[in-house]
């Protein structure tokens, strides 16, 4: 398994999304969102395995890459494990299609291997879809 964190430059997010996140409202709130994307080896949640999670988040005031890589399909039950307890620390979760595809599969691989939902209790703040 691959693991990776990096902090985030090179202007990304734009300012003014840092701004908006990182702001005084949100602070007083303690408000802390994670976004996060998922690559699977095909669209079907039963014949297909997850190789990537990807996640974004505000930490120490700072924007942190996160990525968990399976390297074949006997490390998927690893990352979402990982995956699961990153989330413990984030309220909201924002994800691109996250509502349509993103969080069904995640939730049919944590039933498949019997690992409780990381979701119960969090607040999928945004799903983008096309």
């Amino acid at each position: 398994m691959i693991v990776k964190k990096m902090p985030i430059l090179q202007g990304f997010p734009d300012f003014e999304s840092v701004k908006f996140f990182t702001g005084k409202f949100f602070q007083k709130y303690n408000f802390s969102p994670v976004f996060y994307d998922i690559e699977t080896t095909g669209l079907s949640r039963n014949s297909t395995f997850l190789y990537l999670i990807g996640a974004a988040a505000i930490e120490d005031e700072t924007w942190y890459l996160y990525q968990w890589m399976a390297e074949n399909a006997g490390e998927e039950e690893t990352i979402l494990r990982i995956f699961s307890q990153f989330l413990q620390g984030f309220d909201y979760t924002v994800s691109y299609n996250g509502n349509n595809f993103d969080q069904p599969y995640l939730e049919n691989k944590y039933e498949k291997y019997q690992i409780p939902s990381p979701f119960e209790g969090k607040n999928p703040w945004i799903s983008m879809s096309l």
